[in-house]
Protein backbone atom coordinates (compact mmCIF):
# COMPACT_ATOMS: atom_id res chain seq x y z
CA UNK A 1 0.00 0.00 0.00
CA UNK A 2 1.46 3.36 -0.97
CA UNK A 3 2.14 5.96 1.68
CA UNK A 4 -0.13 8.98 1.15
CA UNK A 5 0.93 10.90 4.25
CA UNK A 6 2.17 14.38 3.46
CA UNK A 7 5.75 15.14 4.42
CA UNK A 8 7.81 18.31 4.65
CA UNK A 9 10.88 18.82 2.45
CA UNK A 10 13.42 21.61 2.23
CA UNK A 11 14.82 22.38 -1.21
CA UNK A 12 17.58 24.31 -2.95
CA UNK A 13 17.25 25.01 -6.67
CA UNK A 14 17.75 27.48 -9.51
CA UNK A 15 14.67 29.48 -10.50
CA UNK A 16 13.51 30.64 -13.96
CA UNK A 17 15.73 33.74 -13.76
CA UNK A 18 18.82 31.64 -13.07
CA UNK A 19 19.02 32.74 -9.43
CA UNK A 20 19.50 30.40 -6.46
CA UNK A 21 16.33 29.72 -4.43
CA UNK A 22 15.48 27.74 -1.33
CA UNK A 23 12.39 27.00 0.72
CA UNK A 24 10.04 24.38 2.03
CA UNK A 25 7.47 22.22 0.23
CA UNK A 26 4.77 19.77 1.34
CA UNK A 27 4.43 16.58 -0.70
CA UNK A 28 3.74 12.86 -0.37
CA UNK A 29 7.27 11.88 -1.44
CA UNK A 30 10.40 13.26 -3.12
CA UNK A 31 9.13 12.38 -6.60
CA UNK A 32 6.01 14.49 -6.17
CA UNK A 33 8.01 17.29 -4.55
CA UNK A 34 10.50 17.35 -7.45
CA UNK A 35 7.72 17.33 -10.07
CA UNK A 36 5.93 20.16 -8.29
CA UNK A 37 9.07 22.29 -8.21
CA UNK A 38 9.81 21.52 -11.88
CA UNK A 39 6.30 22.69 -12.84
CA UNK A 40 7.10 25.97 -11.13
CA UNK A 41 10.19 26.43 -13.30
CA UNK A 42 12.90 25.27 -10.88
CA UNK A 43 15.82 23.11 -11.98
CA UNK A 44 18.98 21.65 -10.40
CA UNK A 45 16.81 20.72 -7.44
CA UNK A 46 18.24 19.33 -4.19
CA UNK A 47 15.70 17.93 -1.71
CA UNK A 48 16.06 17.03 1.97
CA UNK A 49 13.31 15.44 4.02
CA UNK A 50 12.57 16.96 7.41
CA UNK A 51 12.70 14.05 9.85
CA UNK A 52 10.78 13.75 13.11
CA UNK A 53 14.12 14.07 14.94
CA UNK A 54 14.54 17.60 13.65
CA UNK A 55 14.51 20.16 16.43
CA UNK A 56 13.56 23.06 14.14
CA UNK A 57 10.62 25.01 15.51
CA UNK A 58 7.56 24.88 13.28
CA UNK A 59 5.75 28.19 13.38
CA UNK A 60 2.00 27.66 13.84
CA UNK A 61 -0.51 29.25 11.48
CA UNK A 62 -2.42 31.87 13.47
CA UNK A 63 -5.84 33.42 12.92
CA UNK A 64 -4.12 36.62 11.76
CA UNK A 65 -2.15 34.72 9.09
CA UNK A 66 -5.34 33.22 7.65
CA UNK A 67 -7.15 36.54 7.91
CA UNK A 68 -4.46 38.28 5.86
CA UNK A 69 -4.34 35.44 3.33
CA UNK A 70 -8.08 35.38 2.62
CA UNK A 71 -8.24 39.18 2.58
CA UNK A 72 -5.45 39.45 0.00
CA UNK A 73 -6.82 36.60 -2.10
CA UNK A 74 -10.29 38.17 -2.15
CA UNK A 75 -8.91 41.57 -3.16
CA UNK A 76 -6.80 40.11 -5.96
CA UNK A 77 -9.71 38.09 -7.38
CA UNK A 78 -11.97 41.16 -7.28
CA UNK A 79 -9.30 43.00 -9.28
CA UNK A 80 -9.65 40.40 -12.06
CA UNK A 81 -6.41 38.48 -11.38
CA UNK A 82 -6.53 34.75 -12.10
CA UNK A 83 -6.75 32.36 -9.16
CA UNK A 84 -3.35 30.77 -9.86
CA UNK A 85 -1.56 34.10 -10.04
CA UNK A 86 -3.45 35.36 -6.97
CA UNK A 87 -2.31 32.31 -4.99
CA UNK A 88 1.26 32.90 -6.14
CA UNK A 89 1.15 36.55 -5.04
CA UNK A 90 -0.35 35.73 -1.64
CA UNK A 91 2.22 32.97 -1.17
CA UNK A 92 5.05 35.40 -1.83
CA UNK A 93 3.51 37.97 0.52
CA UNK A 94 3.00 35.47 3.35
CA UNK A 95 5.53 35.79 6.18
CA UNK A 96 4.60 32.55 7.93
CA UNK A 97 6.88 29.77 6.52
CA UNK A 98 4.40 27.00 7.40
CA UNK A 99 1.54 28.69 5.58
CA UNK A 100 3.86 29.62 2.69
CA UNK A 101 4.74 25.93 2.18
CA UNK A 102 1.06 24.94 2.21
CA UNK A 103 0.12 27.71 -0.22
CA UNK A 104 2.87 26.51 -2.52
CA UNK A 105 1.27 23.06 -2.55
CA UNK A 106 -2.25 24.52 -3.00
CA UNK A 107 -1.11 26.71 -5.91
CA UNK A 108 0.43 23.70 -7.64
CA UNK A 109 -2.77 21.65 -7.18
CA UNK A 110 -4.94 24.45 -8.59
CA UNK A 111 -2.53 24.92 -11.48
CA UNK A 112 -2.90 21.24 -12.36
CA UNK A 113 -6.70 21.51 -12.51
CA UNK A 114 -7.76 20.75 -8.91
CA UNK A 115 -10.51 22.93 -7.45
CA UNK A 116 -9.56 25.32 -4.67
CA UNK A 117 -11.98 23.50 -2.37
CA UNK A 118 -10.20 20.17 -2.90
CA UNK A 119 -6.78 21.81 -2.57
CA UNK A 120 -7.70 23.45 0.76
CA UNK A 121 -9.28 20.21 2.02
CA UNK A 122 -5.88 18.51 1.84
CA UNK A 123 -4.75 20.91 4.57
CA UNK A 124 -7.77 20.67 6.89
CA UNK A 125 -5.48 20.97 9.94
CA UNK A 126 -4.91 24.61 8.93
CA UNK A 127 -8.07 25.60 7.03
CA UNK A 128 -11.22 25.09 9.08
CA UNK A 129 -14.53 23.68 7.87
CA UNK A 130 -16.07 27.12 7.53
CA UNK A 131 -13.43 28.40 5.11
CA UNK A 132 -13.66 25.23 3.01
CA UNK A 133 -17.49 25.37 3.01
CA UNK A 134 -17.52 29.01 1.90
CA UNK A 135 -14.95 28.38 -0.84
CA UNK A 136 -17.03 25.44 -2.06
CA UNK A 137 -20.17 27.63 -2.12
CA UNK A 138 -18.26 30.38 -3.91
CA UNK A 139 -16.89 28.06 -6.60
CA UNK A 140 -20.34 26.53 -7.15
CA UNK A 141 -22.07 29.93 -7.49
CA UNK A 142 -19.27 31.81 -9.25
CA UNK A 143 -18.89 34.24 -6.32
CA UNK A 144 -15.57 33.03 -4.92
CA UNK A 145 -14.24 36.54 -4.29
CA UNK A 146 -17.38 37.44 -2.31
CA UNK A 147 -17.20 34.26 -0.20
CA UNK A 148 -13.51 34.85 0.53
CA UNK A 149 -14.33 38.40 1.56
CA UNK A 150 -17.08 37.07 3.83
CA UNK A 151 -14.64 34.68 5.52
CA UNK A 152 -12.08 37.48 5.87
CA UNK A 153 -14.65 39.60 7.73
CA UNK A 154 -15.52 36.64 9.96
CA UNK A 155 -11.88 35.85 10.80
CA UNK A 156 -11.22 39.54 11.48
CA UNK A 157 -14.04 39.67 14.04
CA UNK A 158 -12.86 36.38 15.57
CA UNK A 159 -9.32 37.70 15.84
CA UNK A 160 -10.49 40.92 17.53
CA UNK A 161 -12.55 38.93 20.04
CA UNK A 162 -9.67 36.55 20.81
CA UNK A 163 -7.28 39.49 21.24
CA UNK A 164 -9.74 41.19 23.58
CA UNK A 165 -10.05 38.06 25.72
CA UNK A 166 -6.28 37.61 25.93
CA UNK A 167 -5.64 41.24 26.84
CA UNK A 168 -8.33 41.13 29.50
CA UNK A 169 -6.70 38.12 31.16
CA UNK A 170 -3.10 39.22 30.68
CA UNK A 171 -2.96 41.88 33.41
CA UNK A 172 -4.59 39.96 36.30
CA UNK A 173 -2.58 36.81 35.48
CA UNK A 174 0.67 38.80 35.44
CA UNK A 175 -0.12 40.45 38.77
CA UNK A 176 -1.12 37.10 40.29
CA UNK A 177 2.14 35.48 39.17
CA UNK A 178 4.15 38.39 40.59
CA UNK A 179 2.22 38.12 43.87
CA UNK A 180 2.97 34.39 44.14
CA UNK A 181 6.68 34.90 43.39
CA UNK A 182 7.03 37.76 45.89
CA UNK A 183 5.17 35.77 48.58
CA UNK A 184 7.34 32.69 48.02
CA UNK A 185 10.55 34.74 48.21
CA UNK A 186 9.41 36.37 51.46
CA UNK A 187 8.40 33.05 53.03
CA UNK A 188 11.50 31.12 51.95
CA UNK A 189 14.24 33.75 52.16
CA UNK A 190 13.14 36.65 54.39
CA UNK A 191 10.94 35.06 57.09
CA UNK A 192 13.61 32.49 58.19
CA UNK A 193 16.01 35.37 59.00
CA UNK A 194 13.41 36.95 61.29
CA UNK A 195 12.52 33.54 62.76
CA UNK A 196 16.11 32.88 63.91
CA UNK A 197 16.31 36.34 65.44
CA UNK A 198 13.03 35.94 67.35
CA UNK A 199 13.89 32.43 68.58
CA UNK A 200 17.25 33.63 69.90
CA UNK A 201 15.43 36.29 71.94
CA UNK A 202 13.19 33.68 73.59
CA UNK A 203 10.17 35.99 73.70
CA UNK A 204 6.56 34.97 73.24
CA UNK A 205 5.51 35.76 69.66
CA UNK A 206 2.11 37.04 68.41
CA UNK A 207 -0.22 34.50 66.79
CA UNK A 208 0.07 36.01 63.23
CA UNK A 209 3.87 35.78 63.45
CA UNK A 210 3.71 32.14 64.60
CA UNK A 211 1.36 31.27 61.74
CA UNK A 212 3.64 32.88 59.11
CA UNK A 213 6.69 31.13 60.60
CA UNK A 214 4.87 27.78 60.50
CA UNK A 215 3.98 28.28 56.83
CA UNK A 216 7.59 29.26 56.11
CA UNK A 217 8.93 26.14 57.85
CA UNK A 218 6.51 23.92 55.92
CA UNK A 219 7.54 25.45 52.60
CA UNK A 220 11.23 24.97 53.34
CA UNK A 221 10.71 21.35 54.43
CA UNK A 222 8.26 20.22 51.76
CA UNK A 223 8.81 22.64 48.86
CA UNK A 224 9.99 20.03 46.37
CA UNK A 225 7.32 17.58 47.47
CA UNK A 226 4.66 20.26 46.92
CA UNK A 227 6.10 21.07 43.49
CA UNK A 228 6.03 17.38 42.51
CA UNK A 229 2.46 16.91 43.79
CA UNK A 230 1.22 20.05 42.01
CA UNK A 231 2.98 18.96 38.79
CA UNK A 232 1.36 15.52 39.00
CA UNK A 233 -2.06 17.05 39.66
CA UNK A 234 -1.66 19.48 36.73
CA UNK A 235 -0.45 16.68 34.43
CA UNK A 236 -3.33 14.44 35.46
CA UNK A 237 -5.81 17.26 34.94
CA UNK A 238 -4.51 18.00 31.44
CA UNK A 239 -4.45 14.28 30.57
CA UNK A 240 -8.06 13.76 31.69
CA UNK A 241 -9.14 16.95 29.94
CA UNK A 242 -7.62 15.72 26.69
CA UNK A 243 -8.45 12.00 26.84
CA UNK A 244 -11.70 11.72 28.82
CA UNK A 245 -14.87 13.01 27.20
CA UNK A 246 -16.79 12.50 30.46
CA UNK A 247 -14.29 14.61 32.44
CA UNK A 248 -14.33 17.33 29.77
CA UNK A 249 -18.14 17.40 29.87
CA UNK A 250 -18.17 17.76 33.67
CA UNK A 251 -15.59 20.55 33.46
CA UNK A 252 -17.56 22.38 30.75
CA UNK A 253 -20.77 22.02 32.76
CA UNK A 254 -18.99 23.45 35.82
CA UNK A 255 -17.74 26.43 33.80
CA UNK A 256 -21.29 27.25 32.70
CA UNK A 257 -22.45 27.30 36.35
CA UNK A 258 -19.77 29.72 37.58
CA UNK A 259 -21.25 33.13 38.53
CA UNK A 260 -19.46 35.52 36.14
CA UNK A 261 -17.37 33.24 33.93
CA UNK A 262 -20.40 31.11 33.07
CA UNK A 263 -22.46 34.07 31.84
CA UNK A 264 -19.53 35.38 29.81
CA UNK A 265 -18.90 31.94 28.28
CA UNK A 266 -22.54 31.63 27.19
CA UNK A 267 -22.41 35.12 25.69
CA UNK A 268 -19.24 34.29 23.71
CA UNK A 269 -20.66 30.95 22.53
CA UNK A 270 -23.86 32.61 21.33
CA UNK A 271 -21.88 35.26 19.46
CA UNK A 272 -19.69 32.66 17.73
CA UNK A 273 -22.62 30.36 16.91
CA UNK A 274 -24.78 33.10 15.40
CA UNK A 275 -21.82 34.57 13.48
CA UNK A 276 -20.83 31.28 11.83
CA UNK A 277 -24.41 30.20 11.19
CA UNK A 278 -25.16 33.54 9.52
CA UNK A 279 -21.94 33.36 7.51
CA UNK A 280 -22.55 29.86 6.11
CA UNK A 281 -26.32 30.04 5.68
CA UNK A 282 -25.99 33.43 4.01
CA UNK A 283 -23.51 31.90 1.58
CA UNK A 284 -26.06 29.32 0.45
CA UNK A 285 -24.89 26.41 2.59
CA UNK A 286 -27.64 24.00 3.65
CA UNK A 287 -29.07 24.98 7.07
CA UNK A 288 -28.40 21.59 8.68
CA UNK A 289 -24.78 21.57 7.51
CA UNK A 290 -24.38 25.20 8.60
CA UNK A 291 -25.65 24.29 12.08
CA UNK A 292 -23.20 21.38 12.36
CA UNK A 293 -20.29 23.54 11.23
CA UNK A 294 -21.30 26.31 13.65
CA UNK A 295 -21.11 23.80 16.50
CA UNK A 296 -17.34 23.68 16.05
CA UNK A 297 -17.12 27.41 16.70
CA UNK A 298 -17.28 26.70 20.43
CA UNK A 299 -15.02 24.66 22.70
CA UNK A 300 -17.74 23.67 25.15
CA UNK A 301 -18.80 20.02 24.76
CA UNK A 302 -22.23 20.67 26.35
CA UNK A 303 -22.99 23.32 23.74
CA UNK A 304 -21.65 21.13 20.92
CA UNK A 305 -23.82 18.17 22.00
CA UNK A 306 -26.93 20.35 22.12
CA UNK A 307 -26.25 21.80 18.67
CA UNK A 308 -25.85 18.25 17.36
CA UNK A 309 -29.31 17.42 18.76
CA UNK A 310 -30.64 20.62 17.21
CA UNK A 311 -29.29 19.66 13.77
CA UNK A 312 -31.05 16.28 14.03
CA UNK A 313 -34.29 18.00 15.04
CA UNK A 314 -34.08 20.40 12.09
CA UNK A 315 -33.36 17.45 9.78
CA UNK A 316 -36.56 15.83 11.08
CA UNK A 317 -38.54 18.92 10.12
CA UNK A 318 -38.55 21.00 13.32
CA UNK A 319 -38.00 24.74 13.19
CA UNK A 320 -34.62 25.96 14.41
CA UNK A 321 -36.29 28.23 16.97
CA UNK A 322 -38.27 25.33 18.51
CA UNK A 323 -35.18 23.09 18.58
CA UNK A 324 -33.15 25.78 20.40
CA UNK A 325 -35.99 26.33 22.89
CA UNK A 326 -36.07 22.60 23.66
CA UNK A 327 -32.29 22.64 24.14
CA UNK A 328 -32.70 25.39 26.75
CA UNK A 329 -35.37 23.39 28.58
CA UNK A 330 -32.89 20.53 29.08
CA UNK A 331 -30.55 22.70 31.17
CA UNK A 332 -30.90 24.64 34.40
CA UNK A 333 -28.74 27.35 32.84
CA UNK A 334 -30.12 28.21 29.36
CA UNK A 335 -27.50 27.89 26.62
CA UNK A 336 -29.19 30.20 24.12
CA UNK A 337 -29.77 33.82 25.09
CA UNK A 338 -33.27 35.32 24.67
CA UNK A 339 -31.93 37.63 21.96
CA UNK A 340 -30.55 34.69 19.99
CA UNK A 341 -33.90 32.89 20.17
CA UNK A 342 -35.83 36.00 19.21
CA UNK A 343 -33.62 36.71 16.20
CA UNK A 344 -33.86 33.08 15.03
CA UNK A 345 -37.65 33.13 15.37
CA UNK A 346 -38.05 36.45 13.55
CA UNK A 347 -35.53 35.41 10.89
CA UNK A 348 -37.35 32.15 10.17
CA UNK A 349 -40.73 33.87 9.96
CA UNK A 350 -39.49 36.72 7.73
CA UNK A 351 -37.01 34.77 5.60
CA UNK A 352 -34.14 37.00 6.79
CA UNK A 353 -32.41 34.50 9.07
CA UNK A 354 -28.86 35.27 7.97
CA UNK A 355 -29.33 39.03 8.29
CA UNK A 356 -30.85 38.89 11.77
CA UNK A 357 -28.28 36.37 13.01
CA UNK A 358 -25.55 38.75 11.87
CA UNK A 359 -27.18 41.55 13.87
CA UNK A 360 -27.41 39.27 16.90
CA UNK A 361 -23.73 38.38 16.57
CA UNK A 362 -22.74 42.05 16.27
CA UNK A 363 -24.70 42.96 19.39
CA UNK A 364 -23.44 39.99 21.40
CA UNK A 365 -19.83 40.69 20.46
CA UNK A 366 -20.29 44.29 21.58
CA UNK A 367 -21.82 43.02 24.84
CA UNK A 368 -18.78 40.74 25.27
CA UNK A 369 -16.41 43.67 24.81
CA UNK A 370 -18.37 45.80 27.28
CA UNK A 371 -18.48 42.97 29.83
CA UNK A 372 -14.73 42.39 29.51
CA UNK A 373 -14.07 46.12 29.97
CA UNK A 374 -16.15 46.15 33.15
CA UNK A 375 -14.44 43.02 34.47
CA UNK A 376 -10.98 44.46 33.83
CA UNK A 377 -11.92 47.71 35.56
CA UNK A 378 -12.97 45.64 38.62
CA UNK A 379 -10.20 43.04 38.51
CA UNK A 380 -7.31 45.55 38.37
CA UNK A 381 -8.00 47.29 41.72
CA UNK A 382 -9.03 44.00 43.39
CA UNK A 383 -5.80 42.33 42.26
CA UNK A 384 -3.64 45.24 43.45
CA UNK A 385 -5.44 45.37 46.83
CA UNK A 386 -5.05 41.61 47.26
CA UNK A 387 -1.34 41.81 46.43
CA UNK A 388 -0.93 44.64 48.93
CA UNK A 389 -2.79 42.75 51.65
CA UNK A 390 -0.76 39.56 51.17
CA UNK A 391 2.66 41.19 51.03
CA UNK A 392 1.75 43.82 53.62
CA UNK A 393 0.32 41.18 55.94
CA UNK A 394 3.51 39.11 55.76
CA UNK A 395 5.72 42.12 56.45
CA UNK A 396 3.49 43.34 59.28
CA UNK A 397 3.39 39.91 60.96
CA UNK A 398 7.19 39.87 61.02
CA UNK A 399 7.42 43.34 62.57
CA UNK A 400 4.73 42.78 65.22
CA UNK A 401 7.24 41.32 67.76
CA UNK A 402 9.54 44.28 67.12
CA UNK A 403 6.68 46.69 67.85
CA UNK A 404 5.77 44.80 71.04
CA UNK A 405 9.37 44.84 72.25
CA UNK A 406 9.54 48.57 71.53
CA UNK A 407 6.43 49.16 73.66
CA UNK A 408 7.84 47.07 76.55
CA UNK A 409 11.05 49.08 76.53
Amino acid sequence: MKNTTEQSFTYKAIDQRGLPAQGQIIAINTVQARRTLQKQGFHKITLHKKTSLSFAWVRPVRTMDLMLFFGQLSTLLQAGISLTLALEITRDNTQNPTLKARLNSIKTDVQSGTSLTAALSKHSNIFDRLSIALVQAGEASGTLDEMLSRYHEHSEKTYKLQTKLKKSLQYPITVAVVAIIVTMVLLIKVVPVFSQMFLSMGTDLPTPTKMVMAVSDSLQSYLWLMVIVLSLVATGFLYLKKSSAAFQAKLDRLILKLPIIGSLSILVMNARFTRLLACEFGAGVNLVKAIKDAANSTDNTIFIREIDKISHAVTSGDRLYIACQEANSRHATPLFLPMTLQMIRTGEESGRLSELLTKAADYQEQMTNDTLDRLVSLIEPITIITLGLVVGGLVLSMYLPVFEMGQQM
